[in-house]
């Protein structure tokens, strides 16, 4: 059976085992710190955490920071949110779908963003910024130049509001909940000074994920 590569924090590990060896040398290294956003672990240890099948229950609907200390039991671990400890075999073994819900929720919120681009910029079979081909409606995709996933973590490693880990599904798609206006709002802000959006075919913006 091949090996399952795990991404954590921007980086891609071969196997769980590589990942592990990773997660390690992060805990080391951050022994007896408080990771917040800006310190030069923390979209490790968020993307890690968020991959963890009780993220909700374990950071009370919130992550703010992480410290990596000795437990009770004296190996060492890490806490969210200061108090409460996770286990990272957990995450490993689970999928990340907190992580893949809180980007849909990101990219739902910016959805105006995209359509105020797309209506203002588009011409009917204007020529794509990647292929130069000419473009149809239908064949149309609005990209970003800097890959909205890059974008998306810049945002969360400044120093804005606690990351929400539970959303809405009520409706149609992943959506922010009312209490995390704030998050949702600086986001939007973020996006919109942060994001160059260019008119290129759909097959040419599939391409690039």
């Amino acid at each position: 059976m091949p090996a399952i590569s795990v991404e954590l924090g921007g980086v891609v590990y071969a196997s769980k085992v590589a990942a592990t060896e990773a997660i390690r040398s992060v805990y080391k290294r951050c022994e007896g710190e408080v990771i917040v956003p800006g310190h030069d672990d923390w979209l490790f240890l968020l993307s890690l955490f968020l991959r963890h099948p009780d993220a909700y229950v374990k950071s009370n609907g919130t992550v703010s920071s992480f410290v990596v200390k000795i437990g009770l039991g004296g190996s060492l671990g890490c806490y969210v949110n200061h108090f409460t400890d996770f286990s990272y075999k957990k995450c490993l073994g689970s999928k990340p779908s907190v992580l893949n819900d809180l980007s849909a929720a990101m990219r739902k919120a910016v959805v105006a963003q995209v359509v105020d681009f797309r209506d203002s910029n588009f011409i009917e079979l204007m020529n794509c910024e990647l292929c130069g081909q000419p473009i149809s409606r239908d064949d149309l995709h609005i990209d970003h130049v800097k890959p909205f996933r890059e974008i998306r973590d810049s945002f969360l490693n400044a120093d804005h509001y606690p990351v929400p880990v539970v959303f809405d599904r009520s409706g149609e798609g992943v959506v922010f909940l009312s209490d995390d206006w704030q998050f949702s709002r600086a986001w939007c802000l973020f996006h919109l000074g942060e994001a160059v959006l260019r008119c290129v075919h759909s097959a040419c913006n599939l391409s690039r994920r």
